[in-house]
């Protein structure tokens, strides 16, 4: 080690020292590694470093008194007697000290510059004070500032792993709801068109069968009487007609919102089949006295199924079928933990099997996945 590096290390350890211990401590030592006799092995204090001779100034003492004898010592004639008390200087000491080494360079390296810096607690002193040798007690001291490096280290790695896992599984499960919704979107307008099909057929058949009807009847009466029952006739057919149709398309999962889509629909097809036997206008009253009647009935019975369902997957979640959205999903989170099977055990508090576990599992993500359609949408 060169002069330069040196005088920088002690300046930043007596700094670091009188930061933390104060400046006016008077160390005990005893001489050690003398030839002189009467020199070696007296005991006394440390006054103060002199730069110029490189050594220590240390009053020994005497039979008569303590620290009156003035030597100068080099460091390696010195062991320590006790441990420095702290001083308070101005009334407050450092509990810890920033030890900052810059612009000094080595001869055997090419010159490049060294710099470091560290912080230097009290207790990393007291600990190389009372260490076995100074090569130890650094030793150790690197030993523990690696080690909670380390740990800082990991804890911010597991920390920033667990928010990507959360953030990973909340993207999936709106990725999820998106393709259920689309299904369900692409299910209901396959289901519709069949629907439409099928109507189509059944009303060209009841057409085909009312025309017959009308015929028969034309031929046995006057021709304005034969015009008037058939529509009588045909007007409370088109209402069972509509009734069955209603039926039928709420089975197949019709709601309140496409409702008024239903009815459209069911008008365009009276329309293209009666138009030679009514008049628009007067189709178009028969309809809505139809509707009048009818339409708040239905309604009722559509929002009621659709309340019936809500409360059935409410019920599978433990909440009421109006819950708000983020209740809804504190308790889905709460109870995926509770029966996923990724942590499942034989001791898990619900006391199922894993099969039963994972089935009530599948249980709950379909029953969260309705409800929260309803905020979806």
């Amino acid at each position: 080690m060169n002069e330069e590096i040196h005088k920088v290390i002690v300046d930043k350890s007596k700094e670091a020292h009188d930061a933390m211990y104060g400046s006016n401590i008077k160390c005990r030592v005893v001489v050690v590694g003398l030839d002189r006799k009467d020199i070696n092995g007296r005991k006394g204090s440390i006054r103060h470093w002199d730069e110029d001779k490189g050594k220590f100034c240390v009053g020994l003492d005497t039979k008569k008194s303590r620290d009156c004898d003035v030597h100068f010592f080099k460091p390696e004639n010195l062991d320590a007697v006790t441990s420095a008390q702290s001083i308070k200087k101005d009334g407050k000491l450092a509990a810890n000290f920033i030890v900052s080494i810059t612009g000094v360079t080595t001869q055997g390296q090419g010159g490049d510059d060294i710099g470091c810096q560290f912080s230097l607690e009290k207790s990393d002193v007291t600990k190389l004070q009372s260490a076995h040798s100074r090569s130890n007690g650094l030793q150790e001291f690197r030993e523990e500032r690696d080690a909670l490096a380390h740990r800082l280290m990991k804890e911010q790695e597991e920390q920033r792993r667990e928010e990507e896992r959360l953030e990973k599984e909340e993207e999936e499960d709106r990725k999820r709801r998106a393709e259920l919704r689309a299904k369900k979107r692409a299910e209901k307008e396959l289901k519709k068109e069949e629907q439409r099909q099928r109507r189509e057929k059944e009303f060209k058949l009841k057409q085909m069968q009312a025309q017959m009807e009308w015929e028969r009847k034309q031929a046995e009466e006057m021709l304005e009487l034969k015009t008037m029952l058939q529509k009588v006739m045909i007007t409370q057919q088109i209402g069972r007609v509509y009734q069955a149709y209603f039926h039928e398309w709420a089975d197949d999962g019709g709601s309140v919102e496409d409702f008024d889509d239903f009815k459209k629909e069911f008008k365009e097809e009276l329309s293209e089949q009666f138009e030679e036997l009514f008049e628009p206008d007067e189709l178009d009253e028969i309809l809505e006295e139809i509707f009048e009647k009818t339409d708040e009935k239905f309604k009722e019975m559509l929002l009621k199924d659709r309340l019936e369902d809500d409360k059935k997957h409410a019920e599978v979640l433990g909440v009421s079928h109006d819950v708000d959205k983020r209740t809804l999903q504190k308790t889905y989170r709460k109870l995926a933990l509770q029966y996923h099977p990724d942590k499942w055990s034989a001791n898990s508090a619900h006391g199922l099997s894993k099969e039963e576990a994972e089935e009530h599992f599948k249980s709950i993500r379909s029953s969260y996945d309705h409800l929260m359609a309803n905020f979806d949408e």
